[in-house]
């Protein structure tokens, strides 16, 4: 069965992570294939202190199910 692509949404793979991540257009919050969800607030964080989403820091993330701040 084909995968259903919603509006709104845009779909990516991510090399980095190893897994598809879709984007809410409206809102900007980011949602992995592996369930763990970024804000826009953690992305912001990320992008103001020069960091990037890593592999590491999203097992980080996973593992305690945390929220990223600054």
């Amino acid at each position: 069965m084909p995968k259903e692509f919603k509006p709104g949404w845009e779909y990516m793979d991510s090399a980095i992570l190893g897994q598809e991540i879709a984007i809410h257009l409206e809102t900007g919050r980011v949602y992995c294939a592996d369930g763990i969800e970024y804000k826009p607030e953690e992305i912001a964080i990320l992008n103001n202190s020069g960091a990037e989403i890593t592999p590491g820091l999203h097992r980080v993330k996973s593992i305690f199910k945390g929220t990223i701040v600054g």
